[in-house]
């Protein structure tokens, strides 16, 4: 019984046709263009190669001392106070998405500089009056955002270093397709010339 041969896959074919149409050998009938985009094309990605970890290991750092500023201004601008909860909120439905366990209820605290504040906090589902949550505020006693989480601050970083190679990519990508083009040109002027050079002989022969 003679073995199966599956057909190969589209993607894979025309992967390997492109390989196989970049990659410089000695085969007479390329032209120099063809060498030169062959070369261009190991150039860029040899670069990519060698550049991409370093210039993610770089947004790293960047982003992560970045973020971590921002942690530290942001702790040194606010503080954390108990907030009183004011009203009573309904309890969690059963059976819902669990974003619906966190609702909004009126609150009382005191800043730290000893000023009465009201506002509409985040409470769990279910919180009875008298509660006590933990609010952030700034110096002047209104809310605001908490700091940043070291987990937060990881991930800015690990955004960063991901993006940076897709960064590195596009002006890569667009110094091959810009000398594409103008090579594209030449092999076009070259067929042009050649035609018009054996074209005559072709169409007397026949």
């Amino acid at each position: 019984m003679r073995p199966t041969v599956r057909p190969m896959p589209i993607r894979i074919r025309g992967l390997r046709a492109a390989v196989r149409r970049l990659w410089p050998d000695r085969n007479p009938l390329r032209r120099a263009t063809d060498h030169a985009e062959a070369m261009l094309v190991a150039g860029l990605f040899l670069l990519f190669l060698v550049c991409a970890p370093l210039l993610s290991l770089g947004a790293w750092h960047w982003a992560a001392a970045a973020a971590h500023r921002t942690q530290l201004e942001q702790q040194a601008a606010s503080r954390q106070v108990s907030a009183v909860v004011l009203q009573n909120t309904p309890p969690a439905v059963l059976g819902v998405q669990p974003s619906s366990l966190v609702t909004s209820a009126r609150a009382r605290w005191v800043a730290p500089g000893g000023a009465v504040h009201t506002g509409t906090v985040p409470v769990m589902a279910g919180t009875r009056a008298g509660s006590r949550v933990p609010v952030w505020v700034g110096r002047n006693g209104q809310q605001t955002a908490p700091p940043l989480e070291p987990s937060q601050v990881t991930m800015q970083a690990a955004q960063a270093a991901v993006g940076a190679p897709f960064v590195l990519a596009l002006p890569l990508g667009g110094i091959w397709l810009a000398v594409r083009r103008v090579l594209n040109r030449r092999r076009l002027a070259a067929w042009e010339a050649g035609w018009a050079a054996f074209g005559p002989r072709w169409t007397r022969r026949t």
